[in-house]
């Protein structure tokens, strides 16, 4: 997997439907190798990236 500029790696982007989110570093099924559970609130922008792995979460309209 890609590393960002600082040494942590890149996810992919994580489509969601609150501007409320919750990372922990680790994909679905993955053990271990995350970082501490940070949750993240989104501003008008409709994204937002985790500080600590890079991952990019992105707010989708519900349909």
């Amino acid at each position: 997997m890609p590393e960002s500029a600082s040494g942590n790696q890149v996810h992919d982007v994580c489509r969601v439907e609150t501007t409320v989110v919750s990372c922990g570093g680790t994909t679905q099924g993955e053990i271990g190798g995350g970082h501490p559970v940070v949750y993240l609130t989104m501003g008008e922008e409709g994204h937002i990236t985790c500080l600590y792995c890079s991952r990019k979460f992105v707010l989708v309209e519900r349909s």
